[in-house]
């Protein structure tokens, strides 16, 4: 099987379930001048209806749903140690413990504790309403400096840089496997 027929029958798997789900699909490779749509969905009574796009590269493979980004800080270095994603409805404990894996390495696994978590995404639009101002241009070179600041140097290198994990949470690393076990069908 050829990556295009691999798409296709991933976004016709993905349509089957989203219709499943209640879903009313309203277009199929929709072009626009931006590119390409996929799918394009109704979803029922507002639920949010969770997409992926699938390829033969895993590391093109898209994850699902609408999201929360944490960065973990160490809270004796106050360096990064890691940005975990979660299901938009998750929140982080960083009162307890927290093991964390590199989704494309499962069996890498590491227990976080001592750690503060911070949301690095914030809302620009709820609404169709504008409800976060733009800072000035300094403060945010000032914000992107300090957060860079947080790296360990080891990251930072050119030179045989160590890596940075982002990784999933098991919710959302759940509904990406389930999704992707239904594309195979």
């Amino acid at each position: 099987m050829n990556r295009a027929e691999t798409g296709h029958r991933g976004e016709a798997a993905a349509a089957r379930w989203y219709q499943k789900q209640g879903a009313q699909l309203l277009a199929h490779n929709y072009h626009t001048r931006m590119g390409e749509l996929d799918l394009v969905l109704r979803e029922p009574d507002g639920t949010i209806v969770p997409k992926i796009k699938v390829s033969e590269n895993v590391e093109k493979i898209t994850i699902p749903h609408f999201k929360k980004v944490y960065r973990l800080y160490g809270r004796d270095t106050g360096k990064a140690i890691a940005d975990y994603i979660t299901v938009h409805d998750e929140t982080v404990d960083d009162t307890k413990g927290l093991t964390i894996f590199d989704p494309m390495a499962t069996w890498k696994r590491k227990d976080v504790y001592n750690f503060e978590a911070r949301e690095l995404l914030v809302p620009i639009f709820k609404n169709g309403k504008r409800v976060y101002d733009c800072p000035p241009l300094e403060e945010i070179k000032a914000y992107c400096a300090q957060q860079v600041d947080t790296l360990w140097d080891e990251v930072k290198r050119f030179d045989y840089p160590h890596k940075y994990y982002v990784d999933l949470s098991d919710k959302l690393w759940d509904i990406q496997q389930c999704l992707l076990r239904t594309s195979q069908m």
